[in-house]
């Protein structure tokens, strides 16, 4: 069923020219059922076709627009890369994608993990310095979610306190400030990787994108790896084509890739805690 909001929303883009679809015979499509925050629907009027991504609420850390804000940066470091999909349009509530036909990636499967890795490890190595990139640091970002966190709920709730000491923990064993800044997805998991035998695997979904510690990315993949076998493939991967590139890899230490992985999993622990607490 598609909601009568994000109909109205799209005819309305349409009016103002701001989508590029005429609006003639148009035809929503929904694509999934909800996940989250956000449904997914397939938009044509006979002539064009485009990926929708409708969010119903706004989940805690979005920026709707930074993806439109890096397409001038991105447009120049990945002109020549085939595995991003550009974002055509956003707002606060709608994100529009030139249509890749394939599928979703619900899991990562021995055959993705090469692919996936590589490609982290390309974007990754991407020559940085020069562009105005938006920067996340990750203790400023971990010390506004606790404070959301206890403006939301009691002080003294299990939830946060078993959250703040797990935290702790991870705050005193990562080098943070000893790492560089690269340009992370910072959401690379399997729901925004497209797959299709012809283009094969494409990222979507750039609206966190920001410079931050590389692990950001590698961690979001760790995480859905539940095979060791596959965790090692994948890292093994990620730094051989990082090497490939010539770029420093000296701050790359397996040893703490599951320090890395808990610091992933509160942060979405964090964000699944906010959510709960506003539904």
């Amino acid at each position: 069923m598609v909601p009568d909001e994000l109909r109205i929303q799209l005819l309305g883009h349409i009016d103002q020219g701001l989508l590029p679809l005429s609006g003639q015979k148009l035809c929503i499509i929904p694509l999934n059922a909800s996940q989250h925050t956000h449904q997914s629907f397939r938009v044509e009027d006979g002539c064009s076709q485009f990926y929708v991504k409708w969010r119903s609420v706004m989940p805690w850390g979005a920026n709707p627009l930074i993806e439109l804000h890096l397409q001038k940066e991105l447009g120049v470091l990945l002109s020549e890369k085939a595995f991003w999909q550009s974002c055509v349009f956003s707002d606060s509530r709608l994100q529009i994608f030139p249509w890749f036909e394939g599928h979703t990636v619900t899991s990562f499967s021995p055959k993705h993990i090469d692919h996936v890795a590589t490609q982290l490890a390309v974007l990754h190595a991407l020559p940085v310095s020069d562009c105005q990139l938006p920067k996340r640091s990750i203790l400023p970002y971990m010390a506004k979610g606790f404070n959301k966190l206890e403006e939301s709920l009691l002080r003294d709730d299990w939830r946060v306190v078993e959250l703040q000491q797990r935290w702790q923990r991870i705050h005193t064993a990562l080098p943070f400030d000893q790492l560089p800044q690269v340009l992370c997805h910072f959401d690379p998991t399997p729901g925004n990787w497209m797959w299709s035998e012809a283009g094969g695997l494409r990222l979507i979904d750039w609206e966190y994108a920001a410079l931050s510690i590389p692990w950001m990315d590698l961690a979001s993949v760790l995480l859905t790896l539940d095979d060791d076998t596959d965790r090692k493939a994948f890292l093994t991967r990620y730094k051989l084509a990082f090497c490939e590139s010539d770029a420093v890899m000296d701050w790359f230490d397996a040893d703490q890739a599951n320090d890395w992985v808990e610091l992933v999993a509160i942060m979405n622990d964090v964000w699944e805690t906010l959510r709960a607490e506003r539904a």
